[in-house]
């Protein structure tokens, strides 16, 4: 009788420990469903940062291309207002000349 009685609080000490770790396991379980959850979140948050970096790359090399283009423009521009001014100073002194060829 005393081995049947030892032999159930044994099982019923190994049953709380049974219990206890099924407990452990159901938590477990739950903290896995709620990783998952924010693994997917964060993966389509980095999908979303990805292609907004992708847009933005994009347009930064459009950016580039303008700021070359109007560079080119700028210097384009600088080159012809060099151009007019020693028109106009040659065309003074083509006047000035004949103005004194003129007067002579």
């Amino acid at each position: 009788m005393r081995e049947l009685y030892e032999k159930s609080t044994k099982m019923e000490h190994d049953l709380h420990g049974v219990e206890a770790m099924r407990a452990e396991l159901m938590q477990l379980h739950d903290d896995i469903k709620q990783l998952t959850s924010t693994h997917q979140n964060l993966t389509s948050q980095v999908q979303c940062m990805t292609r907004d970096l992708a847009r933005a790359t994009a347009d930064l090399q459009q950016v580039l291309g303008l700021k070359s283009e109007i560079d080119g423009l700028r210097q384009e521009l600088q080159k012809e207002q060099e151009s007019n001014e020693n028109e106009n100073e040659n065309n003074e002194m083509s006047e000035v000349k004949n103005e004194n060829t003129a007067a002579e």
